[in-house]
């Protein structure tokens, strides 16, 4: 089965604004989560119709290393792992989302 993997991005800096956003979308709350591997504070979901929805900062790690360096003006990242079409379309239409990248694996 073909793996999707879609990478959106919110300009603004605060998780609350995209969480407001994409739980009326997704139909349900998300998690609130916190890893140094995902610098920090970051937002967790799941359900039947996606297999993880992620919102986190693009943080600079310890190396001064951006978490996404190709998109440096993008504050927040939204990460969908295998959303069905309806979803996925949702998302698409969240106007303060912008998506920055689909990966597809086998």
């Amino acid at each position: 089965m073909m793996q999707r993997f879609y990478l959106f991005g919110y300009r603004g800096s605060e998780l609350p604004e995209v969480e407001a956003a994409l739980s009326g979308v997704l139909g349900g709350d998300f998690r609130h989560r916190n890893s140094s591997y995902k610098g920090g504070d970051y937002l967790l979901f799941s359900s039947a119709e996606v297999q993880e929805v992620t919102v986190e900062r693009n943080w600079i790690d310890d190396e001064g290393y951006l978490a996404e360096p190709d998109f440096p003006e993008w504050q927040v990242l939204v990460y969908v792992t295998n959303p069905d079409n309806r979803t996925l379309a949702a998302l698409q239409d969240v106007a303060i989302l912008s998506q920055l990248r689909l990966t597809e694996l086998d």
